[in-house]
């Protein structure tokens, strides 16, 4: 309910972002704490890289990007089995002449099934795997309206290796925010 409640503020124009500056590695740091716990009683192996230096800085609306975490990571323990890796990757990018932070959250789960990869972050949206669990598919494009809400990119991609064992694959979500050096 609250995810339907929430889609209809961002569809109606009712989000409002609160502006606050966010230090990029003190708040990787922090989800990397959090999650890294929930991956342990899981039973799946975290990994946290970071080459932040700690100077870069976005701004935004800690409340609503902590939401955007939680929805990734809460699908990322789903759709892994005790033993797989979710990893938190953290990087200074420059491409198209912009400097930008690269956040990845990578899981080595089931993968996601190429014919669902153009609509998965549309609302209602829901994967095959997904479909005998609670939830109406809003989580994903709420992500995305959030990421888009401040200025920033966000991306999927995902790899199911031919010859795997079934079910088996790596996802990658990416979002690149735009650089602020403090």
């Amino acid at each position: 309910i609250i995810n339907l409640i929430d889609f209809a503020k961002m569809e109606t124009g009712e989000w409002r972002l609160k502006g606050e500056t966010i230090n990029l590695r003190d708040f990787t740091d922090a989800l990397a704490r959090e999650y890294a716990d929930e991956a342990s009683v899981l039973g799946r192996r975290f990994v946290y890289e970071s080459d932040l230096s700690g100077t870069e800085n976005a701004n935004g609306d800690k409340e609503l990007l902590s939401r955007v975490f939680e929805n990734l990571f809460s699908n990322a323990f789903r759709y892994t089995a005790k033993g797989d890796t979710v990893t938190l990757h953290c990087s200074r990018k420059q491409a198209d002449g912009r400097e930008t932070v690269l956040l990845q959250l990578r899981d080595t789960g089931t993968g996601i099934e190429k014919e669902q990869m153009e609509y998965i972050f549309d609302p209602f949206s829901r994967g095959t795997r997904s479909r005998r669990e609670q939830g109406f598919g809003f989580g994903l494009s709420i992500v995305k309206s959030i990421i888009e809400a401040h200025g920033w990119e966000i991306g999927v991609s995902a790899e199911k290796p031919e010859h795997s064992t079934a079910g088996k694959g790596e996802t990658v979500f990416s979002i690149t925010i735009p650089q602020q050096i403090s």
